[in-house]
């Protein structure tokens, strides 16, 4: 018999990156042990939201935007962001995008060359679906 490794599907490999940057941000927080979980400190989520999401949220650099948010997702008010309240942010991420899918709108995530501003030369169409991802997410996630 052969050992043959399988490939992971896109799905696995979503989930699997999704869990290895929670665990890059929430570095320090936890006992060597596991016995504790470990949680995201207020200024590791801020960084995460501007390294990691600047694309997809607005105000991503907003310390009160970022400290109301953490506030939001902090459902036993520790100051630190659990796994499952990390969770809770994928998901509100997710849920607007679904619903542009569900509406047939084409989403194409922002990327550094374009300006969410809608720069000149920037294509209408997607100018027009990556403003409205934008303002679907800040309504989802209410932010300021």
């Amino acid at each position: 018999m052969t050992n043959v490794q399988q490939q992971h599907t896109d799905l696995e490999c979503a989930v699997e990156m999704l869990v290895k940057n929670f665990e890059k941000y929430a570095g320090g927080g936890g006992c060597c042990c596991r016995k504790q979980p470990r949680r995201i400190s207020k200024k590791d989520f801020r960084k995460m939201l501007t390294r990691e999401l600047n694309h997809m949220l607005t105000d991503t650099g907003n310390k009160r935007a970022a400290d109301k948010l953490i506030c939001d997702l902090d459902e036993n008010k520790d100051g630190r962001i659990s796994f499952e309240e990390y969770w809770t942010l994928i998901g509100g991420i997710a849920s607007p995008i679904a619903g542009l899918i569900r509406q047939q709108v084409p989403f194409y995530p922002l990327d550094s060359t374009v300006d969410p501003s809608c720069a000149a030369g920037e294509p209408e169409a997607r100018c027009r679906e990556a403003t409205a991802f934008r303002e679907l997410a800040v309504e989802y996630l209410q932010l300021p």
